[in-house]
């Protein structure tokens, strides 16, 4: 069953799996996998318990198999050398579980996916140390209901909200949500699941609460809340199974660090799933009509001119498409000459957006602007000529758009474009200019530019956005939001892709132009031609491999760290990690992970979670010693190794301490979160990956035990 047009699913049979408390299924102590036989070739076959639950264990009618838990499988086997068996049992959803749980325990079954984890199921069944996907409190509202959608529910000033039963946990996270939220709630309690549908079908309330990945038929998430990981369990006594697991699902992690946010985005949150803009919305877009749209070419790949066509391609006519098709808006494009500001564009041309801007507050509260949520993403990156020294560009000239030229800048090269500011860098009338992560490499590479060189500043955003003039709608600002967030990722990132593929295909064209002056010596004679154009080759070459080596010394040391918050990189310091524990110079390792931090980001904005992981960093930078390894793998998962001896009071006592900073600092920032804290002493010469596997055993710990808190073993 595929995932557009899904029906319901029973909300008491929840894929965390909380009838199997209720059944009261024994452990069974089976003390050796009972079903994981050889198969040919020393293969090990693995029974899978298989029950029908809509995107994540997915059966078709010709037998195969889909979903959220077969894809992530389907990975881990590269590392584990498993085969699969699926087992199957009749019933509905809440049978099934009971039955293959059931089997599982007693070591019919060897494991089993999406299994809450809890101190009584763990009695009963080994679990993975590490989650292999999320899933999150959440709010459904009818898709009946034109009135209520997950850009306009944050507005509410009340908001009636359906409960299944006693939910102390779920009720204190819908609370807090609308507390933050300045909303009213009145909760409405039923003992039964077809109350608890009827009353969103019928009207009686506004949403229902639930679980995002568990879905409904009829309805759709507006709002997610608190995040719950979902584990892999094993019949007890597998400890071989489990092992397998864990290194497995760590290797995934390195290998493929966006895999859970793309499995959970293919199956649990696509677009042809979305139900669209709300009544209000689509009666403003209706009244609307049409947009215009300004753009400064030359920008490639972001946004630039065919030279065919005259057309805008490139990211931004990419994200501009999605949004009309979306919004059901007519957009109107205009091109900007870059004679002037676009800033001063936009009430001359009457435009009620830019495309393709800096996201920059301070830009936009300077000029009285509003912007959109970012629809790419980069750090920046500097063009310099070739042999400047870029350890003080303070005393070099700088090659700057109207729009961004203040005096402050003072002696400055003003251009129309960035590709003029490129040409002005490579041309040696200015020394060097910014751009982002894109065009920067873009034009770098093109052979017409032979004197420039592009370096990233990891430390630095260059996102890029709409301005939408101080005239405009907030109603239009939301739509674009909106927009954007249901815009399938890869939409821009094809349209990058396609002009950087068109770029690099070579045609005749692009060689003259790349040697117009030296195949004007042709009247001098074909040999004279050959020969020019072939030494020319050979020092172009060689001065590419000067380049390239360059740019790979400085990458490395780009690549080293971790470009938002700074911090070493998950590469470089598991490098390090394992080169003092070879030396037996490390006292402990600690992970960290910040708590629900997808409630943030939901509650606050990416803006603001970005912000809350930088503050994170401060407060480990303060806590932990200089001499002290800190690393953010990703995400929201931090790690730390304690160069040199330390005692376990000493531990505790930092690890404490981070917990309350933490908490101290997020509050003061405007964001609060907390962090929970696994950390282990250093035991002779072990291995960096038996030093996370334990901090990490131990954080969840924390985690179960209520999180906000710090666990030391």
């Amino acid at each position: 069953m595929g995932m557009k047009g899904r029906r319901a699913v029973s909300v008491l049979a929840s894929l965390l799996v909380a009838a199997a408390l209720a059944c009261g299924i024994p452990g069974a102590g089976v003390g050796a996998l009972a079903s994981a036989n050889a198969a040919e070739g020393g293969r090990t076959t693995i029974r899978v318990a298989w029950p029908d639950q809509p995107g994540l264990t997915e059966t078709a009618e010709d037998g195969t198999h889909s979903g959220y838990t077969y894809d992530y499988l389907q990975q881990i086997a590269q590392y584990t050398g498993w085969d699969y068996e699926y087992v199957h049992v009749e019933g509905d959803l809440n049978e099934q579980l009971t039955m293959l749980l059931d089997m599982v325990a007693n070591g019919e079954v060897d494991i089993i996916g999406a299994m809450n984890y809890s101190d009584q199921l763990a009695e009963q069944y080994d679990f993975a140390i590490n989650a292999y996907g999320s899933a999150h409190t959440a709010l459904f509202a009818s898709n009946e209901n034109e009135d209520l959608s997950f850009t306009n529910i944050y507005t509410k000033d009340k908001l009636r909200a359906a409960f299944n039963g006693p939910s102390p946990k779920t009720r204190a996270a819908v609370q807090t949500f609308c507390d933050m939220n300045g909303i009213e709630l009145e909760a409405v309690t039923y003992e039964s699941a077809d109350e608890f549908l009827k009353a969103l079908e019928s009207g009686d309330v506004d949403v229902l609460t639930g679980v995002d990945i568990n879905l409904i038929g009829g309805a759709h998430v507006v709002a997610t809340l608190t995040q719950t990981p979902f584990y892999f369990a094993a019949t007890k006594g597998s400890p071989d199974v489990v092992a397998a697991l864990n290194e497995a699902i760590v290797q995934t992690r390195k290998a493929e660090p966006t895999l859970e946010q793309d499995l959970y985005d293919k199956y649990f949150n696509s677009y042809e799933d979305s139900t669209g803009l709300s009544r209000d919305m689509r009666e403003y877009a209706s009244r609307k009509g049409s947009v215009r749209i300004g753009y400064l070419p030359g920008a490639a790949p972001v946004q630039d001119v065919d030279e065919k066509t005259g057309q805008l391609v490139g990211a931004s006519q990419a994200v501009i498409d999605f949004i009309a098709d979306y919004t059901g808006l007519s957009v109107e494009l205009v091109p900007l000459t870059g004679n002037s500001s676009w800033v001063d564009d936009m009430a001359r041309l009457d435009l009620d957006a830019v495309a393709g801007v800096l996201h920059n507050f301070d830009f936009a509260q300077r000029h009285g602007l509003s912007l959109s949520t970012s629809y790419l993403t980069s750090r920046r990156w500097t063009v310099v000529r070739d042999g400047l020294d870029v350890a003080d560009l303070s005393t070099k000239r700088i090659a700057v758009t109207k729009d961004a030229y203040v005096p402050e800048i003072g002696d400055a090269v003003v251009c129309n474009t960035l590709q003029d500011c490129i040409e002005a860098v490579d041309s040696g009338r200015a020394d060097y200019t910014y751009t982002d992560g894109y065009s920067a490499p873009y034009y770098a590479n093109e052979n017409r530019y032979r004197n420039i060189t592009s370096l990233a500043n990891s430390d630095q955003a260059n996102d890029t956005c709409f301005a939408f003039a101080p005239s405009s709608d907030l109603e239009l600002i939301r739509m674009f939001n909106e927009a954007v967030r249901e815009m399938p990722r890869g939409a821009v990132n094809e349209s990058i892709y396609d002009a950087v593929r068109e770029e690099d295909e070579p045609t005749l064209a692009r060689f003259v132009e790349a040697y117009a002056k030296e195949l004007a010596l042709v009247g001098l004679g074909v040999m004279l031609v050959v020969v020019a154009l072939s030494v020319l080759y050979v020092r172009n070459s060689s001065k590419a491999l000067k380049i390239i080596r360059a740019e790979k010394d400085r990458l490395k040391a780009v690549a080293d760290r971790d470009g938002l918050t700074n911090l070493l990189a998950m590469g470089a310091f598991r490098k390090a990690v394992e080169t003092l524990a070879s030396r037996g110079e490390v006292g402990g390792f600690a992970v960290i992970d910040v708590d629900d931090f997808k409630g943030v980001n939901d509650t606050y904005g990416h803006q603001t979670g970005d912000k809350a992981l930088r503050t994170l960093a401060d407060e480990l930078r303060k806590t932990f010693g200089e001499d002290d390894l800190i690393c953010r793998f990703g995400g929201d998962e931090f790690a730390v190794c304690l160069v040199g001896p330390v005692d376990a009071a000493r531990l505790e006592e930092r690890c404490a301490k981070l917990v309350r900073s933490a908490a101290a600092a997020s509050r003061a920032a405007g964001c609060p979160y907390t962090v929970s804290v696994g950390a282990v002493k250093a035991a002779g010469s072990e291995r960096y990956q038996d030093l996370y596997d334990r901090a990490d055993q131990v954080m969840y710990q924390a985690k179960r035990s209520g999180k906000g808190r710090s666990v030391v073993a």
